[in-house]
């Protein structure tokens, strides 16, 4: 059963189970969307439980511009970025991936996922929300605050080249 207005942000706050419903409902979409960031297990539950946390925090400032999915992303979006600040070190050109301990990546993803990683960041971005999350342009959009066509014409000039890495990998 989807979030309302009406319910969510005066009852969330008070309501352990509805904070529970919360964190049920869209706990997987946000792991999926940190990893796909971090590459690492660990750092992603670090973000996600932040997340949640802020949001909870937050709720009465959610305004139903944009679906709850959407503004938790934003949230783990900023959180990513609060981490990176927090620990530079961590995030070094030598940044190896710890894929092979997730079983929720099969190999096809983590090839993806290795190439998305080259790209700078509003490229992997908008690719990790499309490709990885599934989300639609306008909330990719607004989580980025961008227009809903900046991120269709990036997505697909970068979903291009994706798909160009991906090909000369496969011949090499």
């Amino acid at each position: 059963m989807p979030f309302s207005k009406r319910i969510f942000p005066s009852q969330v706050r008070s309501d352990v189970y509805e904070i529970e419903r919360l964190y049920q409902t869209y706990s997987d979409d946000l792991y999926r969307y940190v990893f796909s960031l971090t590459l690492n297990h660990y750092q992603t539950e670090d973000i996600v439980s932040q997340t949640f946390l802020v949001a909870i925090r937050a709720i009465e400032k959610f305004r139903g511009d944009s679906s709850i999915k959407s503004w938790l992303i934003g949230i783990a979006r900023h959180e990513y970025f609060a981490y990176i600040k927090k620990n530079p070190s961590i995030y070094s050109l030598d940044h190896v991936p710890e894929m092979a301990t997730i079983s929720q990546v099969d190999n096809t993803t983590e090839e993806v996922l290795k190439f998305i990683q080259t790209f700078e960041t509003p490229a992997k971005e908008i690719l990790i929300l499309r490709l990885i999350n599934q989300l639609s342009f306008v909330e990719i959009g607004s989580i980025l605050k961008r227009s809903e066509n900046y991120c269709r014409v990036n997505f697909f000039r970068n979903r291009q080249k994706l798909a160009h890495l991906l090909k000369d990998d496969s011949i090499n």
